[in-house]
């Protein structure tokens, strides 16, 4: 009974070299699977709020506020990243630079009086009475 236990535990345990007639099993290359860069939120940051600060520069006080914030958000992503800017954080500089040009010039122009704003509503207005 002894030798009938050998011969199905020996059938049970195949020999890797019966399985592949060549000889060894090859070795299993496998790809390293590629990693993503991290995600840098300040720069994210400034690049919406560069967004935000273009779109909004018609209102004074807050395009210009919100380019501000870019700007610090956009420079301060530098020291998070190891010291240079990323693609991100220099697209979100331009943009809050472009908004904060935009906003500073829009309030320069409301409060210095070249554009009457009571004087073209009035006329906007009038123009709308006109044809209702």
């Amino acid at each position: 009974m002894d030798s009938n236990n050998f011969q199905e535990n020996n059938q049970n345990n195949v020999n890797v070299q019966q399985l592949n007639p060549y000889g060894n099993v090859p070795p299993v290359y496998t790809q390293p699977i590629p990693q993503k860069a991290p995600v840098n939120g300040m720069a994210i940051g400034g690049l919406v709020c560069g967004i935000i600060s273009i779109l909004m520069c018609c209102c004074c006080g807050i395009g210009v506020v919100v380019a501000i914030v870019g700007v610090i958000l956009s420079l301060l992503s530098k020291k998070s990243s190891g010291g240079k800017l990323s693609g991100v954080a220099i697209a979100g500089l331009i943009c809050s630079v472009i908004g904060l040009l935009f906003g500073v010039v829009g309030c320069i122009f409301l409060f210095s009086g070249s554009i009457d704003l009571t004087y073209e509503l009035k006329r906007i207005m009038d123009d709308l009475y006109y044809y209702y």
